[in-house]
């Protein structure tokens, strides 16, 4: 993310739930944007104007695959870097 921000993923074995928190580094406040979603196609995303962070998404995916990602950018249009990742497994 161009050290825009920085995207946590984890997982709870205790209740089977995924977490993701896009940090926003810049210190001012950006359009800021994180997302979980199974392969069943549940899905959570947290996305506006913030200062700090977005987040926390929960869904729940006790063995099954998530993906997910999130961004900071200038504005909404912005094309700013979006950090995916794939395949986390509960």
């Amino acid at each position: 993310m161009n050290g825009n921000g920085t995207v946590y993923l984890t997982y709870s074995s205790s209740n089977g739930h995924n977490c993701a928190v896009t940090v926003n580094n810049t210190g001012e406040q950006r359009w800021i944007g994180g997302k979980l979603k199974t392969s069943s196609s549940s899905s959570w995303e947290d996305e506006g104007w913030y200062t700090f962070h977005a987040g926390p998404a929960h869904v729940y995916a006790r063995a099954t695959c998530v993906d997910g990602g999130g961004h900071v950018r200038y504005g909404k249009e912005s094309g700013d870097t979006y950090i995916t990742w794939k395949d986390h497994r509960g």
